[in-house]
């Protein structure tokens, strides 16, 4: 889901946008080059500075470890809607 600010910040891969959370699932065949570590930090930073709260997961864990993920997201959405 695209997110709209005033400048483009990509296509995360999850985007609670009333949590304003965006989960990204890393692989070394999409993120492992000098590259995509510049591009991703980059939006890293950004989506940051635009107030959202990325969290980052391996592949191995979304495929190997999905409750921990789960749970993971889970929580950092309690916290960012807790009022």
């Amino acid at each position: 889901m695209p997110i709209a600010s005033p400048r483009w910040l990509g296509q995360p891969d999850l985007v609670d946008r009333r949590a304003r959370i965006v989960a990204e699932a890393d692989s070394f065949s999409w993120h492992g080059g000098r590259a995509d570590l510049v591009r991703d930090a980059a939006r890293y930073n950004a989506l940051v500075v635009h107030g959202w709260t990325v969290l980052r997961f391996s592949w191995e864990e979304v495929m190997l470890h999905p409750r921990r993920v789960e749970q993971t997201l889970r929580d950092a959405v309690r916290l960012r809607t807790a009022a």
